[in-house]
């Protein structure tokens, strides 16, 4: 879903093209410099969303027991937990690491290829960790905003980020192989993945699409996502709330 010319074009991008203000990822700190055609993007998206993905995501929630649900979203975790694991020896925590060695090892094994969680009844919760959150903890800033068509909303060192992600993952690995079963395993992960996520922010999106610019509520949404994913702030009820944008403060974008 990530094309290569994203990637090209994050390479520039962070190779200095561009200048962007430093500091953290937190909701105040946007730079949004391409507003204008991130909207048509944006717009772009939506349209497409609404035509394919939405619907899709409504069925599957409709028709799928979320047992059922929670076994497909417990095995794309499984799946994804070798990034993880590399992710957490980047960013310098072995025992995070470990926790996820044996996650994997527990789940792939006694939870039948990651089906049921078993490893979070041993005290081993599911986290998530990616190269966009390595890199700001080594202290890259986020850089220039921006929307890619279908795959959404992220930053300059989010989507190198991203492309580290696929290097590392052995699942993608299989999309380049000359075996038609290993590719098709492959697609077929991202297109699960893609209805799972977008399943899981049903509720999110029309929150957002119900606000009085939902490009604005849905750019200050992901900046405070992001801050939470890579400072490990976990949420309070309260927290909930601060999410959402302060509309008396559009002056200031």
């Amino acid at each position: 879903m990530r094309s290569l010319w994203a990637y090209i074009v994050a390479l520039v991008l962070l190779a200095g093209c561009v200048t962007v203000p430093e500091g953290a990822v937190e909701p105040g700190d946007i730079y949004d410099p391409y507003e204008s055609f991130n909207r048509k993007v944006f717009a772009f998206n939506e349209r497409v969303d609404q035509a394919i993905l939405e619907p899709m995501a409504r069925s599957y929630r409709n028709s799928t027991p979320k047992p059922v649900r929670d076994g497909l979203t417990n095995v794309l975790n499984n799946l994804y937990t070798p990034v993880i694991f590399v992710n957490d020896v980047f960013q310098g925590r072995p025992i995070r690491a470990s926790k996820s060695v044996l996650r994997f090892g527990i789940n792939t094994t006694v939870g039948i290829v990651g089906i049921f969680d078993v490893a979070y009844v041993f005290g081993l919760p599911f986290h998530e960790e990616d190269f966009g959150q390595t890199l700001a903890m080594w202290g890259v800033g986020c850089g220039v905003y921006i929307i890619w068509p279908v795959v959404g909303p992220s930053c300059t060192r989010d989507t190198f980020g991203a492309f580290l992600d696929d290097l590392v993952d052995p699942a993608n690995w299989m999309r380049y192989e000359s075996t038609s079963r290993k590719a098709i395993f492959a697609s077929t992960r991202v297109s699960f993945n893609t209805m799972v996520t977008r399943e899981e922010y049903l509720e999110v999106v029309d929150q957002i699409r119900k606000q009085p610019d939902p490009y604005i509520a849905a750019r200050r949404a992901w900046f405070a996502s992001r801050y939470t994913d890579i400072y490990d702030k976990p949420k309070t009820p309260e927290e909930e709330y601060e999410d959402l944008p302060d509309f008396d403060e559009f002056e200031d974008f």
